[in-house]
């Protein structure tokens, strides 16, 4: 099936003259192509030639072959003719118009049968077809379809400002097929843009928005969550376990990247909610924390992780460190036996949901830094330094340190232990920074 939905190609109904289906059936509804008397021998219903040459054509049979065509494509998806919405018909000379109608009487009635617009053509492909049909019809009751004759008549801003109140995935899924004029709405990119800077307008994937994109199908590519981890490691193996870490604990979409070897960061981090930084081998010092400060200005949030917070060659430089956005000043490594969570400075912070116990392992290696000039304190190791805290920014994206390092004791023994809870301060901790706001669009935005 295709993304605009299931395409019906009968073998017993006339082929079509190009590339198009008998009928297509997108989120409930079908959509049945213009339908004429023509057999699947390229013969015509209602056409008589005469022995002299000469040619009679019946509207009334005609009439009858299409709307019975018609039924037995819209069976094949499961419906009849009582499924039908609307329903378009082309008559090539309105002199024929009461004979149509004796003969569409008997299939329909004004109660229960579609709305209907007839209008003359000048000519149909064949010179034998007197009428061709073209049908929208419905596998089900749908809630919106019931929307359908006000939505046609509303102002396009006040549509707008509905649209507004409609669950994304409703729209995209089914609201978008009630009609055609609901189609085009729903397409309008101004309004996606309007869209777009309201819901994103404290992160930072409004800078990834690249032109000439529709603005719609930016949205519905940033509506999910989307996390990065960097890490400056030998391998990558210790970064795909802090990944799996995450994954367990309900963060999917995240990806890694490794930038040892002194690796620039690529120009995309901004499609990103939020980043997880570590790093144990050197990396482009000046150049990540650049970039990680612009990351946070633009309403990303960071998550720091050990040894990042240690000082020297794995600390964050550049405008990062100009702007004391550490939350742990960079005091050195510090390894102590099977070291455990202290103090709950705050104790109802986000971060610390669920948080029950914190063993850092056999070596629980963290920073002997101190707590950074109008940092908050959110929790102590047991001997009372900095375990987890968080920097201000003046309004930008959030920034938390963890004082240990990311990686388990799954794939480094001496690192934490995995049974106890530092995949949920992982994890908590990138759901708390992300800069991630669901807003609606305001009555007087137009």
């Amino acid at each position: 099936m295709s993304v605009n939905g299931e395409a019906f190609i009968l073998d017993d109904r006339a082929k079509a003259l190009a590339n198009y289906p008998h009928m297509r059936k997108a989120n409930g509804l079908l959509f049945v192509s213009g339908i004429s008397s023509r057999r699947p021998d390229n013969t015509y219903e209602g056409v008589t030639v005469e022995a002299d040459g000469k040619v009679t054509l019946d509207i009334k049979a005609q009439t009858k072959a299409v709307i019975e065509n018609i039924q037995t494509i819209l069976k094949s998806g499961g419906a009849d003719l009582a499924n039908i919405i609307d329903m378009t018909v082309f008559l090539v000379d309105m002199k024929d118009y009461a004979g149509f109608n004796q003969t569409y009487n008997n299939y329909f009635n004004a109660d229960t049968g579609p709305t209907r617009t007839t209008v003359a053509v000048h000519q149909l492909p064949n010179p034998n077809l007197l009428i061709e049909i073209k049908s929208y019809d419905m596998t089900e009751t749908k809630m919106e379809t019931t929307l359908l004759s006000p939505l046609e008549y509303l102002p396009f801003e006040v549509f707008h400002i509905i649209l507004n109140y409609i669950e994304d995935q409703d729209i995209e899924s089914s609201f978008q097929y009630v009609s055609q004029t609901v189609y085009h709405s729903c397409q309008d990119d101004s309004f996606w843009k309007l869209k777009s800077r309201e819901k994103f307008q404290t992160s930072p994937k409004l800078k990834s928005y690249n032109h000439p994109q529709p603005w719609k199908d930016f949205y519905f590519e940033n509506i999910k969550e989307k996390y990065l981890i960097i890490a400056s490691e030998n391998g990558i193996e210790k970064i795909l376990d802090v990944q799996m870490t995450l994954k367990v604990q309900g963060i999917q979409n995240v990806e890694i990247l490794n930038i040892n070897g002194y690796k620039r960061l690529p120009e995309n981090i901004f499609q990103y909610d939020a980043i997880l930084f570590f790093s144990y081998c050197g990396f482009f010092q000046k150049h990540v924390g650049d970039e990680l400060y612009d990351f946070v200005q633009s309403g990303g949030g960071v998550v720091l992780g050990t040894y990042s917070n240690c000082g020297g060659g794995n600390r964050l430089e550049g405008k990062w460190l100009e702007n004391n956005y550490d939350p742990i000043t960079g005091g050195s490594t510090s390894r102590m036996y099977k070291l455990k969570l202290g103090k709950r400075e705050c104790e109802n912070h986000p971060v610390l949901m669920g948080v029950d116990n914190f063993c850092g392992g056999g070596q629980s290696s963290h920073s002997d830094g101190t707590l950074s000039t109008g940092a908050t304190l959110i929790a102590s190791w047991e001997n009372g330094r900095p375990l987890i805290a968080e920097t201000p920014t003046n309004g930008a994206g959030k920034i938390v340190s963890l004082n240990f390092y990311p990686p388990s004791d799954r794939i480094e023994s001496e690192s934490w232990t995995h049974t106890s809870d530092g995949a949920k301060l992982l994890a908590n901790s990138l759901r708390y920074v992300r800069g991630f706001t669901s807003t609606t669009i305001s009555t007087n935005s137009y």
